[in-house]
This record gives structure tokens, sequence and C-alpha cells, in this order.
């Protein structure tokens, strides 16, 4: 599945506390997502950049 706005992703390797929510996509140096990542265990938002090279290996879809 292609990475796209609006996409909510689970952390695979978090136990479900980290949920990435993909505000856009940027193809530039070999793209990037932009997103907000929300830690449930920690109860923290910050805005983080993502590589897409290796996204599907740290990360599952839960919502398109």
């Amino acid at each position: 599945m292609p990475v796209d706005e609006g996409q909510l992703w689970l952390d695979k390797h978090s136990q479900g506390e980290r949920v990435v929510f993909i505000q856009s996509v940027t193809p530039n140096f070999g793209g990037y997502a932009n997103c907000i990542s929300y830690n449930f265990a920690k109860n923290t938002r910050r805005f983080v950049q993502i590589k897409l090279a290796g996204f599907h290996n740290q990360f599952r879809c839960l919502a398109a």
C-alpha cells in the first residue's frame, strides 16, 4: 500500500503505543512522510519526518 496523506500507521515495534498520522508526502531526497506522531504510553504528540525507504518495515497501516 502506498503511503499517502490522511492515513494512520501503527509502529510495529512499540507494543501499539505509537501511531503516526500522515499529513503529506514529499518526494524530495528519496521521499519523506510528514507526520504527527502520537505516543500513547508517554502521552506526547510531535511533528516528525520519516523516510519512505523502509517505512513498511517499521509501520503497518491502520486506516487509509
